[in-house]
C-alpha cells in the first residue's frame, strides 16, 4: 500500500471514529475542547506569544475559539486562515481585537467560518517575535506526525512560515480518539512541536 493510500485508509477510519464518538449523548465535543483550551493557556509557548495563528473549527473538529478570545484579552496578535481561491494556498488576517469576532469572519471554502479580506493580512515576509500556531488535523501520533484532510494547505503555509525571522511553535489541537500510534508521512508533511488533547499535552520535539 502507498502512503497515499495509507492516509487515505487512515482518514477514511478516522471519520468513522470522530462520528460514531461525536454522536454520543451529550456531545462530549464541547467539554473536551474546552479542556484542551484549558491545558495551552497555561503553556509558556502560548502565553509568551506575541502573535496567536488559530482556526474557526468544523462541526467534527476541537474548537479553539476559547484560546482566540484568551490570546485578544491578553494583548496577542490573533490571525485566522483563508483559502486562496482556485489555489492550495492560504494566508491569515489578522482580527480587530475591538470587534466581535462574529463580525469578523463569513462562510468561505467548504462552509468554513474565515476572516473578512478587508481585515489585515498577516505578512509573512516580515513576521517576527514569537508565534504559536494552533493546527487542527484528522489524526496525529506522539511524535508529531499530522494528517490533515489532504489538501496540503497548513503544510504550504508552515513551511512557508519557517523562512520567516519569528520563533514558531506548532501546536496540534485534537481530541483523544483522534491520536493514533502511527501516522504515515511524506517529505511534505510538517511535524508538530507539542500535541493537545483534552487528556494530555505532549512535547514532540
Amino acid at each position: 500500500m502507498s502512503k497515499q493510500e495509507e492516509k487515505r485508509a487512515l482518514r477514511k477510519r478516522m471519520r468513522q471514529t470522530l462520528l460514531h464518538w461525536l454522536s454520543e449523548a451529550p456531545s462530549p465535543a464541547p467539554t473536551a475542547s474546552a479542556a484542551c483550551c484549558h491545558l495551552i493557556e497555561q503553556l509558556p509557548e502560548f502565553t509568551q506569544a506575541d502573535t496567536v495563528l488559530a482556526y474557526m473549527a468544523l462541526s467534527e473538529e476541537a474548537d479553539c475559539s476559547a484560546l482566540i478570545e484568551a490570546a485578544a484579552q491578553h494583548g496577542k496578535q490573533v490571525a485566522l486562515p483563508r483559502v486562496q481561491p482556485g489555489t492550495s494556498d492560504m494566508d491569515f488576517f489578522l482580527l480587530d481585537k475591538t470587534a466581535p469576532l462574529s463580525t469578523q469572519t463569513t462562510v468561505g471554502a467548504w462552509g468554513i467560518q474565515e476572516p473578512l479580506t478587508t481585515l489585515r493580512r498577516f505578512e509573512l515576509e516580515t513576521a517576527a517575535g514569537r508565534i504559536f500556531m494552533i493546527v487542527p488535523g484528522v489524526a496525529f501520533s506522539s511524535d508529531g506526525a499530522r494528517l490533515g484532510h489532504g489538501k496540503g494547505f497548513y503544510d504550504r503555509y508552515i513551511a512557508r512560515l519557517a523562512h520567516s525571522a519569528a520563533s514558531v511553535c506548532l501546536c496540534g489541537f485534537c481530541f483523544s480518539v483522534q491520536c493514533v500510534a502511527q501516522v504515515p508521512t511524506d517529505c511534505y508533511d510538517r511535524r508538530m512541536d507539542i500535541v493537545v488533547t483534552e487528556r494530555e499535552l505532549v512535547r514532540c520535539i
